[in-house]
């Protein structure tokens, strides 16, 4: 009885899209149709899951991979393969291989650790930009 008054309650709610919206910075963000940024314009298509819309932004923000990620990222995935092959390491791996191999961002199919997502996006960022690389100094 509860849970009918709950599907009840569920369908009378307004159905809720995601967006990839584009910032007057210049940086990229995930926001509800209800709840759109106000300095934001909409790039995408709708999208019936948050996880959905954010695979579609991370894709704008990280792919086609140059060289240097590429390198970076086949680095990152010959570690992965000497580590022990437990379920999540599996999905780890999995994720990694459809963004090498056919350049898809499949986190909310795949769901890696959050770990995992949060260091390939710091491989796929690189070094800060305008960030002076530190020279050594010479020993006397």
């Amino acid at each position: 009885m509860a849970r009918s008054a709950r599907s009840a309650q569920n369908a009378d709610a307004p159905l809720r899209r995601y967006y990839v919206y584009i910032l007057d910075g210049g940086s990229y963000a995930v926001a509800s149709s209800t709840n759109p940024p106000r300095d934001g314009t909409p790039i995408s298509l709708s999208f019936g899951t948050h996880g959905a819309a954010d695979d579609n932004r991370c894709e704008r923000m990280y792919l086609p991979l140059n060289d240097r990620q590429h390198q970076a990222l086949t680095f990152l995935e010959s570690e992965l393969r000497t580590q022990k092959a437990t379920p999540i390491a599996r999905r780890n791996m999995l994720f990694l291989e459809r963004l090498l191999r056919e350049g898809q961002w499949r986190a909310s199919h795949l769901r890696p650790t959050k770990a995992f997502v949060n260091q390939v996006i710091s491989y796929l960022a690189g070094p800060q930009h305008g960030a002076a690389p530190r020279e050594r100094e010479a020993v006397a």
